[in-house]
């Protein structure tokens, strides 16, 4: 069944070498495969949120982060049974990657 509401998240999307290796690192693997433009690191998830709020949220985020750039070590892997799909992330994730950046306090929690 389909959640009544569409479920957000903030994303960080990988330089190219970085997608490009995932890309590669996903090729060898069993399961679905992630199209390169898709691939990302979640780091918060906002839940299910209603569609007429997308649009604040959107507007909100924009104007509280900034850009910023992080750098992790992709040391850790799994695989999503559901939806058979592979995941790469990092052992040694910042504690809140967001908690630090202004604007963030005023972000909905999930």
């Amino acid at each position: 069944m389909k959640p009544p509401f569409p479920r957000l998240f903030l994303a960080l999307w990988p330089d190219k070498a970085t997608c490009d290796a995932l890309t590669i690192w996903q090729s060898a693997l069993s399961g679905r495969k992630v199209p390169p433009e898709n691939l990302h690191m979640t780091l918060v998830f906002l839940g299910a949120q209603p569609p007429n709020r997308i649009h604040e949220l959107a507007r909100l985020i924009a104007s509280s982060l900034p850009p910023f750039s992080i750098h992790l070590a992709l040391d850790k892997q799994g695989y999503f049974t559901r939806s058979k799909i592979a995941w790469a992330g990092t052992d040694s994730p910042p504690e809140n990657p967001l908690q630090t950046l202004p604007g963030a306090d005023n972000l909905p929690a999930g």
